[in-house]
């Protein structure tokens, strides 16, 4: 692992003299912290005590800092892409300009306020039968709103050589179970805040003051009986509490009232054994299904719509939204700005497009040569470290002996300034999930030792050019991650295939501090806090974006 270091850093030192060199930054060390006791405080501690974490952000490292510096410049690209307003339709330029317009018209969106979704509620209000309460579901999954459940894929815990459909639990507006049920004063006082949120968000709505109170109660009383269903979070660290392989037959057996053919064919999910992560939460639903009357229901789901699309609505309903989940739960003291909202949602949703202009203008021929040199070096320190490794079978030995493949197609892309998920590259095969404005069917994908091997280069391969690109000392960059997926690894959160992985990563660590037993991790709770999102937002965004801009023509 030690050849990992220096090819890094050797890699790293050979940028242009455009580009000031950049290895590991030294004063960011906390030299009273012993580097085998505590790395994490070792490695960052002086940075941290010098960086406080920013009023609008919930978490801060050198790597966000980074991240908002990219903003910056996705912020000057997209004002410059935007003044132009006859672009090509379809083009790259047309869509990403016409996100972002659309996006920081401010006075327009306030004007419409709750007009962009009226169209989903007025299909939920419109409920009559169950039916059509499936139908609203199914839709709204579309969206990514994912109520009650949702539906996504993962790998076969007894088959690793495919990919299934995967069933969780969802629909919950508190970040889980504890919120609804602990006594402990800050979940009482969370339950509370809750309740006058909701209320507050229908009021925003149109509801009068009364009629928002009983919508709330109606709300906080079906997602409580729901959440009852959950499973907590200790139970959730034990893989086997989420291993339940169903036939479709049986889980319709499980829920006659829902009918699972028609969701899977209208989500283009070929019927096959699926994984079913909460029995006891499923059968909740049923029980929802059969017996909650439809006026409940309705009240539910339109409340996940107002709460998915929030952020995307007018200035009083995007404020009181984050005075409860951005400021209350999450810690952040103050929004972000506008723009900078706008580019983090032009970026994730529609990136690639982006990423081409990003590319073009503050990425050059030359720094992207630079970059495949360093990948190239990279590849070839990891494949001398992975011939050592004993425990490795030969599959996986054929997986270093193919890392060339990775080096090519994929260590391009990743040279090109996108990001880059092994998971859905290895080899060549994908793994079933969400693609473009349709779910892909799922299909089967090679993993276990195989993507262990993949993700921990493809880690090493990101910080490397976080390193050559951004200046990011490895050890910053790489402590965080180790650290945090070594918890996680500990606590059986993960996977077998993932665990591995972990485990792999902690030997890293155990590398660099040169331990032979296990070790200690440090404190993270002070690295910063991520906020849990009551659902999926993404798809909502740009269904939203697409009903303002029909309201602007």
């Amino acid at each position: 692992m030690r050849k990992i270091l220096m090819a890094i850093l050797l890699s790293a030192s050979t940028l242009s003299a455009q580009t000031p060199q950049r290895g590991v930054f030294v004063e960011d060390i906390n030299r009273n912290v012993d580097a085998c006791t505590n790395f994490f405080d070792y490695a960052n501690g002086a940075w941290r005590t010098a960086n406080p974490i920013p009023a609008s952000m919930q978490r801060w490292s050198r790597r966000w800092a980074a991240g908002e510096q990219n903003k910056e410049q996705l912020r000057t690209l997209l004002d410059e892409v935007s003044k132009r307003k006859d672009w090509p339709k379809g083009s790259v330029d047309q869509q990403i300009s016409d996100f972002y317009s659309s996006c920081m018209d401010q006075k327009q969106i306030d004007a419409l306020g709750t007009k962009p979704i009226q169209p989903l509620l007025s299909e939920i209000r419109s409920i009559k039968s169950r039916t059509d309460l499936q139908q609203v579901i199914e839709k709204l999954h579309e969206l990514q709103m994912n109520a009650p459940f949702g539906v996504g894929s993962t790998p076969d815990n007894h088959n690793p050589e495919r990919v299934i459909a995967r069933v969780y639990a969802a629909g919950l507006g508190l970040p889980d179970r504890d919120y609804y049920f602990k006594p402990e004063k800050r979940f009482a006082e969370a339950r509370v805040k809750y309740r006058e949120h909701v209320a507050k968000m229908f009021e925003l709505s149109g509801y009068s003051g009364p009629a928002a109170k009983k919508a709330s109660a109606s709300v906080f009383a079906m997602e409580t009986r729901l959440a009852e269903a959950q499973l907590d979070n200790v139970a959730l660290r034990d893989p086997s509490r989420t291993d339940h392989l169903y036939a479709v037959s049986t889980l319709q057996k499980f829920t006659p009232h829902f009918d699972w053919n028609r969701y899977l064919d209208r989500a283009e999910i070929v019927p096959a054994d699926l994984n079913v992560d909460q029995p006891l939460f499923m059968g909740a639903i049923e029980k929802e299904l059969r017996s909650t009357p439809l006026s409940a229901w309705k009240t539910y789901l339109e409340w996940n719509v107002l709460n998915n699309a929030a952020q995307q609505l007018s200035t009083a309903i995007a404020e009181q939204d984050f005075a409860f989940y951005g400021r209350y739960l999450s810690g952040s003291k103050e929004m972000k700005p506008r723009w900078k909202r706008c580019v983090e949602a032009d970026d994730q949703l529609l990136g690639e497009a982006l990423g081409r202009r990003y590319v073009e203008r503050y990425f050059p021929a030359e720094a992207k040569a630079r970059m495949q040199e360093l990948v190239k070096n990279l590849l070839l320190a990891m494949g001398d470290t992975i011939r050592g490794l004993e425990w490795m079978g030969a599959q996986a030995h054929q997986v270093r002996r193919n890392a060339g493949h990775l080096g090519g197609e994929h260590a391009d892309r990743l040279a090109t300034g996108r990001h880059l998920e092994f998971r859905e590259a290895l080899d060549g095969h994908r793994v079933g999930g969400i693609v473009g404005e349709r779910r892909e069917v799922i299909q089967p994908v090679r993993i276990g030792h195989e993507l262990v091997v993949s993700h921990v280069l493809g880690d090493l391969l990101v910080a490397a050019v976080q390193i050559a690109d951004h200046g990011i000392g490895l050890h910053h960059d790489l402590a965080i991650e180790f650290e945090l997926d070594a918890q996680h690894a500990v606590r059986g959160r993960m996977r077998r295939a993932h665990r591995e992985r972990h485990f792999l990563r902690l030997e890293f660590l155990r590398k660099i501090c040169g331990l032979r037993g296990a070790v200690r991790i440090g404190k993270i709770g002070g690295h910063g806090v991520t906020r849990v999102s009551p659902g999926p937002r993404s798809r909502t965004r740009l269904w939203l974006a697409a009903r303002r801009r029909s309201w602007l023509r």
